[in-house]
């Protein structure tokens, strides 16, 4: 059994449990905005897998008509969200079913193998593809 602390968390917890929030909640994407080579793949899936529905209507909104350099993590990002919004016909309901069954795992092998050599448009294929053949996607 883990042993609580009393009190205000130290500076290193705080900032532990800050980018477990930010993980969490999809915003791990904000601390590596501008990095884009430098950005670890998880941080794309993170960001599609956990952010807030309004968020990513947000985005796809803003962000239409933008063009995006293909091949980048900013294009991966923005290409996958247009789709899951559009597959979801703008429902938060259905956007939050499709990250859990869609995203979330690509997620989780992402992190598992430390799949540093995964580009852009591999992420974009396996999205699209999990996202297209989602049982609860009409065709």
């Amino acid at each position: 059994m883990f042993r609580r602390r009393r009190g205000r968390p130290g500076r290193d917890e705080q900032l532990l449990l800050d980018e477990v929030e930010e993980f969490l909640a999809g915003r791990a994407l904000l601390r590596y905005r501008g990095a884009d080579p430098a950005m670890p793949v998880w941080v794309a899936a993170n960001w599609l897998a956990h952010a807030e529905p309004s968020t990513i209507e947000e985005r796809v909104r803003y962000e239409t008509g933008l063009q995006r350099l293909g091949g980048s993590w900013e294009w991966a990002v923005s290409t996958l969200a247009r789709e899951l919004v559009a597959l979801a016909g703008w429902r938060p309901e259905v956007v939050r079913q499709l990250q859990r069954d869609c995203f979330v795992p690509i997620e989780l092998a992402v992190l598992e193998r430390s799949r540093a050599d995964m580009l852009p448009l591999h992420l974009v294929t396996l999205g699209l593809a999990r996202l297209r053949t989602h049982p609860g996607v009409a065709p």
